[in-house]
């Protein structure tokens, strides 16, 4: 695949090699593999905790003014028209409406049921109090950001 100059030099900055991004690319046509979850995420186990020395005094999450539902939405489809673009540099034989058209039909599609299936949506009551608390800061950060869970 042909990078310009604007490619080159983000892949660069970003610390990532071509390889890299042409395997992540090649993702899109081969497909991705299904998923076999083991266990849940906990510390230790896929999750990392950070010390305090690690943690940013002012995340942007923090410091950034909650969004409306437009700029949410707006966001999304920047972002699904992206994607789209770039997949119809690997697969240009498809136009960028169709690609944008089915990337959008299939985020509709899962979105809801990510909800059904989300630990933060529905955490079981046989965890223990230490992850029930972890849950409500999750939610807590995410409602300071503007998404009501």
């Amino acid at each position: 695949m042909e990078f310009n100059n604007n490619d080159l030099e983000l892949i660069k900055s970003k610390g990532i090699t071509i390889e890299t991004i042409e395997e992540q690319l090649n993702r899109f046509k081969t497909g991705f593999p299904y998923l076999k979850i083991r266990s849940v995420a906990t510390i230790g186990n896929g999750i990392v905790r950070l010390g305090d020395d690690e943690i940013d005094e002012e995340p942007d999450i923090v410091s950034t003014p909650p969004k409306t539902e437009e700029e949410h939405a707006k966001e999304m489809e920047e972002w699904v028209m992206s994607l789209a673009k770039l997949r119809h540099r690997v697969l240009p034989e498809i136009s960028i409406e169709e690609h944008y058209k089915e990337l959008k039909n299939n985020f509709y599609k899962w979105y809801p049921l990510s909800e059904d299936y989300s630990l933060i949506c529905n955490v079981p009551d046989d965890v223990t109090p230490e992850w029930k608390a972890l849950v409500e800061e999750c939610k807590e950060l995410l409602r300071k950001d503007g998404i009501e869970i």
